[in-house]
């Protein structure tokens, strides 16, 4: 799908969903989109509509939590001192560019990939990534296919109006193989029709298939990802393009989270951590002045954030890892120093 059309589906969308996600016209300028974060009293993020475990789930009181839930309260901490300060707008993944061109959501956090299309044609920001993963298949162990060059002749469930269908799509033909894509508007459809045998397979982002995997984990005929790996993809929070004040600040709060993993500050002994005589811890908890000033925010703004939130690890072992239902693997998404991708810009 092309991302033209999609995007103008998803405006189509948009305005059937108008009734439910708050309306008004972007905020334009520099600095104007913390400003208006900070008169409204609240960060608007989007959350998938549906939700993808591991990474925006409702619990028994209606309130989301999970990995990107997470990276949205990191922010709203950041700016507005509490967790709570964030707010979620269901949206389905063609929505979600639309509303935030709109102004209806302030930052897209729902790991999308950073791709040319999006930041050159579509015209948003994509900030610091903040976990590595790449499209997969998933298939049922027992239609005894071990990789992807097996799947001639198959029929693909695949989220609609992601790079997921394109990327799917391209591989398959590079190999020759005859298919069918069977586009969903929602995950949940789509896995839904997977589940029950409209389709062979499902596409999607590996880590994203590996949670679902490991809630079917029961079923009758367990499921598989197989191993080829179509793109390694960076996954960022979105924003506006002409506010680089709002993406910088985005950008440090996810640097944040990495340089308190890195710096061995948790949530847990933050307040030991913050007497601490390294410069570099000492300028984190903002203890040295500075933290704040370039980027409109409080000197504590990242003390706030490790203290209520956590960092990186902690965010995600509790959500997708050794603490979480899903026991999934770091890969890529590990520190530099551990053998992964993931470092922070410097604190200076």
């Amino acid at each position: 799908m092309k991302f033209n059309i999609a995007l103008f589906c998803g405006l189509a969308l948009f305005g059937l969903a108008s009734q439910a996600v708050a309306q008004g016209a972007a905020p334009t300028g520099q600095g104007a989109t913390l400003e208006a974060i900070k008169q409204r009293g609240a960060l608007q993020c989007s959350t998938i509509a549906g939700g993808s475990p591991g990474f925006f789930e409702l619990d028994d009181k209606g309130r989301w939590h999970g990995f990107d839930s997470d990276i949205c309260r990191s922010v709203a901490t950041a700016i507005l001192g509490s967790p709570d300060k964030a707010n979620f707008v269901p949206l389905s993944w063609p929505q979600r560019f639309p509303a935030l061109q709109s102004g209806s959501v302030d930052i897209v956090v729902n790991h999308t990939s950073w791709t040319l299309q999006r930041n050159s044609v579509l015209g948003f920001q994509f900030t610091l990534p903040y976990f590595f993963g790449g499209t997969q298949f998933m298939i049922k162990k027992s239609a005894n296919v071990a990789t992807a060059t097996q799947l001639n002749g198959a029929t693909v469930c695949v989220p609609a109006g992601t790079t997921t269908e394109r990327l799917a799509a391209d591989y398959l033909a590079s190999k020759n193989l005859t298919f069918t894509m069977l586009p969903f508007e929602k995950t949940e459809d789509a896995r839904a029709a997977y589940i029950g045998g409209r389709c062979d397979t499902i596409a999607g982002w590996g880590p994203t298939l590996a949670v679902f995997g490991a809630r079917r984990a029961n079923d009758a005929s367990p499921h598989m990802v197989l191993p080829e790996v179509l793109t390694n993809e960076p996954v960022s929070a979105v924003v506006r393009q002409g506010d680089e004040k709002f993406l910088i600040l985005v950008n440090w709060v996810i640097a944040a989270l990495i340089e308190a993993e890195e710096l061995g500050i948790t949530s847990a002994n933050i307040e030991k951590m913050k007497e601490d005589k390294d410069p570099r811890i000492a300028r984190l908890m903002g203890k040295l002045p500075g933290l704040g000033k370039g980027i409109g925010l409080r000197d504590t703004w990242a003390y706030d954030v490790v203290k209520h939130v956590g960092n990186y690890s902690e965010i995600f072992e509790r959500n997708l890892g050794s603490q979480s239902p899903y026991k999934l693997t770091r890969g890529l998404t590990k520190l530099w120093k551990d053998g992964g991708v993931l470092y922070a810009p410097v604190f200076d």
